[in-house]
C-alpha cells in the first residue's frame, strides 16, 4: 500500500511521522498533547469510533463484492475514512438539523467542486516541493487567522488575504495546465473508480450518521431530563421522548428547552408538552393567514430576510405570554471587528407584533461597508413587512446614526442608536417597526 502514495501523502505521511516523535520526546508538548488525546480517545468515543470503523469495513466487504473496490484501493479507504468520514461523525453529532445536513452532503456530491478537489489530489508536485508546502500552508493559515482576530492586524491581514488569493490562482494554473497536457492519464478507468469511491463512501456512510446523531442528541437530552425533571419521572420522560420524537431532533431539542424553562410535574404534562411542539411544527409548515390589521404570521416573518442570510431559530414563548425568534449574528465583512447583524421577532403565539435588526458596530473608525449592508437589510425588511420602498427620511437616519420615529399607517418604524462606552466607540443600531397593537 505504502508504493501507492503519491509525493503529497507521503509528505503529509512524514510530517506526521515527525510531528509524533516530537510530542513523544519532547516532554511540554507531551504534557499539553496527552489531556487532549484523553478527551478524543475518552471510552464512549472510542466505542463510536470502532463501530464507525466496524461499520466502514462492513461497506468495504459490500463494495468489494460488488465489483467496485478492491485491496489495490486500501490507501483511498484509509484516507476517506480518516479526514472525511470522522470529519463527518463530528459534524453531524453537533449538527441540529441533520436532516438538512443529509441533503445538504449528497447535493454537495453533484458539485464541480467535487471533481476539482479531486483532480487537485491528483496533480502533486514532487516529494520535497510537498514536504516543504504543507508547514508554508499551515504557518501562512495560521497567521491569517491570527491577523484576522484584533483591528491593528488589518494590514497583516489584506496581505496575507492577497497571498493566499494569488497563490491559489497560481496552484489552479499550474494543474489546469498538466491536465490539459496530460489528460490522458486522468481518462484511466483506475482513476474512474478513484473517483467515485468517496461518492460511494459517502451514501453508504449516512446510516451510520442518522444512527449517531440520534444517539449524540438522546444522550445530551438525557443529561437536561435529568436535571430538569423529578426523578420518579426521568425513565418515562427519556422513554417518551424516544418514541414520540424518533428523528424529529428539532422537536426534541425545542421540547428539551420548553421543559428547562417550564417544568413539568406529571405523566399527562410531559405528554403534554410534547404534543404541543409537535402541532407548532405542523403550524409551521403550513401557518394559518394573519390580517394585515393585527400584525404578521410570525412563520412568514421570520423568513423575512432569508434571501438575504438572515434565518432565525424557531418561534417559542420566552417565559410568558410573549413569543419570540432570534437569529444569529451575520458578518456583514470579512473583517474580525467589521460589524454584524442580528434579526429579531417578538408578538403572541399566533401573530408578530415587532421586528427589529440590530446591528453591532464594534470599531467606528474602521472603514467598512457593513452600514450599507444593514441598509440594503432594513430597506428588504421594510419592503416585505409594509410592501413599501425604505422612505427618505428613515434612510438618512440610518445613514447618519440619528434616532428618528417615523409612522407609516398601523406601524411605527423607529432608528435607534445606542453608544457603547468604550475606546472604540462602537454602538447598536437598531432598526425597529413596531404594530400599532403590540403596545
Amino acid at each position: 500500500m505504502l508504493e501507492s502514495f503519491n509525493p503529497k501523502e507521503s509528505a503529509f505521511l512524514a510530517w506526521f511521522i515527525i510531528t509524533f516523535i516530537f510530542i513523544i520526546a519532547y516532554s511540554p508538548a507531551r504534557k499539553r498533547t496527552l489531556p487532549f488525546l484523553k478527551t478524543l480517545f475518552a471510552w464512549k468515543l472510542s466505542v463510536v469510533y470502532l463501530s464507525a470503523l466496524a461499520y466502514f469495513c462492513g461497506c468495504l466487504a459490500l463494495l468489494y463484492n460488488l465489483g467496485i473496490w478492491e485491496f489495490s484501493l486500501s490507501k483511498d479507504a484509509l484516507f476517506w475514512f480518516l479526514f472525511s468520514g470522522t470529519v463527518m461523525m463530528f459534524n453531524i453529532a453537533k449538527d441540529k438539523k441533520p436532516i438538512v445536513f443529509f441533503e445538504t452532503t449528497l447535493k454537495s456530491l453533484l458539485k464541480i467542486t467535487v471533481f476539482l478537489e479531486f483532480i487537485i489530489g491528483l496533480s502533486t508536485f514532487s516529494f520535497w516541493i510537498e514536504f516543504a508546502l504543507i508547514p508554508t500552508v499551515v504557518i501562512i493559515a495560521g497567521m491569517y487567522a491570527v491577523s484576522t482576530t484584533k483591528p491593528e492586524y488589518a494590514k497583516v491581514n489584506n496581505i496575507l488575504k492577497q497571498l493566499l488569493s494569488w497563490s491559489s490562482i497560481a496552484i489552479f494554473l499550474y494543474i489546469l495546465a498538466k491536465v490539459v497536457l496530460h489528460y490522458s492519464d486522468y481518462l484511466k478507468a483506475e482513476v474512474a473508480i478513484q473517483f467515485s469511491l468517496p461518492i460511494f463512501f459517502t451514501v453508504l456512510f449516512i446510516p451510520l450518521l442518522a444512527g449517531l446523531s440520534l444517539y449524540v442528541h438522546y444522550e445530551q437530552s438525557s443529561k437536561v431530563i435529568k436535571r430538569h425533571i423529578k426523578p420518579q419521572l426521568y425513565r418515562y420522560a427519556t422513554a417518551r421522548a424516544l418514541v414520540y420524537f424518533n428523528f424529529n431532533i428539532q422537536g426534541l431539542l425545542r421540547w428539551r428547552r420548553h421543559i428547562a424553562v417550564n417544568r413539568v410535574h406529571s405523566k399527562d404534562e410531559i405528554s403534554a408538552t410534547m404534543r404541543d411542539i409537535r402541532q407548532l411544527q405542523r403550524i409551521e409548515l403550513k401557518p394559518p393567514p394573519v390580517s394585515e390589521l393585527d400584525g404578521w404570521s410570525p412563520y412568514v416573518a421570520k423568513d423575512f430576510l432569508k434571501g438575504l442570510g438572515i434565518e432565525t431559530g424557531d418561534y417559542w414563548p420566552d417565559l410568558g405570554d410573549e413569543w419570540q425568534a432570534i437569529s444569529n449574528y451575520q458578518k456583514l465583512g470579512d473583517d474580525f471587528m467589521d460589524g454584524d447583524c442580528s434579526y429579531y421577532i417578538f408578538g403572541t403565539r399566533y401573530v408578530a407584533k415587532k421586528l427589529k435588526l440590530n446591528l453591532r458596530i464594534f470599531d467606528s473608525s474602521l472603514k467598512s461597508d457593513a452600514k450599507e449592508k444593514f441598509l440594503l437589510r432594513c430597506n428588504h425588511l421594510y419592503s416585505k413587512a409594509l410592501n413599501k420602498p425604505l422612505p427618505k427620511a428613515l434612510i438618512e437616519a440610518i445613514k447618519k446614526n440619528n434616532t428618528i420615529s417615523y409612522q407609516n399607517n398601523s406601524s411605527t418604524i423607529t432608528v435607534e442608536k445606542d453608544q457603547w462606552l468604550n475606546e472604540k466607540k462602537g454602538y447598536d443600531l437598531m432598526f425597529i417597526i413596531e404594530h400599532g397593537k403590540y403596545r
